[in-house]
């Protein structure tokens, strides 16, 4: 039904670095447990499980100590914030930048100058990375997300010399 619904949007997500699962951390849990499952299951439907997920439990600010205890008890790994006082959008943001160097991959690529656009993707994607000019093209020696290493993998050095 999600897919249906939000499938461009969903369709989006396939090509993500990082999945912000962000859910009504004050839903009764039932409900809360369905909403994360109804998403998964789209998610998984559209083939998007490549990405580090970070399930984010909003609506910090309408929630008591029990239910927060109870949160943190069944989902350990969720983020809890509110947007009306600004809870948690510190705790988010690091575990935003934990995932994501966790998730970098080196690559050794050699860009054709036929991809210009491709090269400039990557000082987008990469910043910090290392350039050769040669006559084949652009060697970039970078540190990518998963998914964008993956979208690069037809320029890789080594699957070129196998």
């Amino acid at each position: 039904q999600l897919v249906d619904a939000f499938g461009a949007t969903l369709e989006e997500t396939r090509l993500a670095d990082m999945i912000l699962h962000v859910v009504d951390g004050s839903a009764p849990e039932e409900q809360l447990l369905a909403m994360i499952g109804a998403v998964e299951d789209a998610l998984a439907e559209i083939g998007a499980v490549h990405a580090p997920r970070v399930l984010v439990l909003a609506k910090a600010d309408l929630i008591d100590a029990k239910r927060r205890a109870e949160l943190s008890h069944r989902h350990p790994e969720a983020v809890l914030v509110s947007a009306v006082t600004g809870e948690g959008i510190e705790a988010l943001t690091e575990r935003i930048e934990d995932e994501f160097s966790r998730s970098l991959q080196q690559v050794d690529l050699l860009i054709p100058y036929a991809e210009g656009s491709r090269l400039a993707e990557l000082h987008t994607l990469a910043g910090d990375l290392e350039r050769e000019e040669t006559p084949e093209g652009v060697r970039v020696m970078a540190r990518l997300p998963a998914a964008a290493a993956a979208r690069y993998r037809p320029f890789e050095l080594s699957a070129r010399r196998a």
